[in-house]
């Protein structure tokens, strides 16, 4: 196969994936920008966002919006910026959110980055709050660690501090 043969059965299957609502896709399936920030690059940066129906970024002790989940439990939606990394490929990510120093919630989700000319952007990672209850989590401070590993295995990390919000 040639190689736009195989960039075009990617695509395939990343629509059906989004389709079938494995993954959260953007509402509009875009190709990818040719954009030197969405290459590989000396530098690679992450940066960790709110990210329920695209990246918002947050500034440390802003607040993230605590979801009540449609079956019955509670999450925050993470969603994650990046420069110079390999995103030909789903990343593998690792993120885990801690209050006062205990892990309370960890996902390691594949994810699917897309090239934009503010960077890759990534979002709709949840990250599921088990046994909490929604007084219990309104107005936490959490910890935010998120490593992602691109597709040559270049690692990255990021850390923010964050205050949840009950939206309930």
């Amino acid at each position: 196969m040639n190689a736009d043969t195989n960039n075009r059965h990617a695509r395939t299957a990343s629509v059906l994936l989004c389709t079938v609502g494995l993954f959260s896709c953007a509402a509009e399936q875009t190709e990818t920008l040719n954009l030197p920030i969405c290459r590989t690059g000396d530098s690679p940066s992450l940066s960790i966002g709110e990210g329920i129906a695209r990246y918002e970024p947050r500034d440390e002790g802003a607040t993230i919006g605590l979801v009540h989940g449609p079956q019955g439990g509670f999450h925050i939606e993470v969603g994650l910026e990046a420069t110079y990394l390999d995103a030909s490929e789903f990343l593998r990510g690792d993120i885990v959110v801690s209050i006062d120093d205990e892990i309370r919630a960890y996902a390691k989700p594949w994810l699917d980055f897309t090239c934009t000319e503010e960077g890759l952007r990534s979002f709709g990672t949840l990250l599921i709050f088990d046994g909490a209850t929604p007084e219990a989590l309104d107005g936490q401070v959490v910890d935010i660690e998120a490593t992602v590993t691109d597709a040559l295995g270049v690692r990255v990390t990021a850390q923010t501090t964050l205050v949840i919000e009950d939206l309930g």
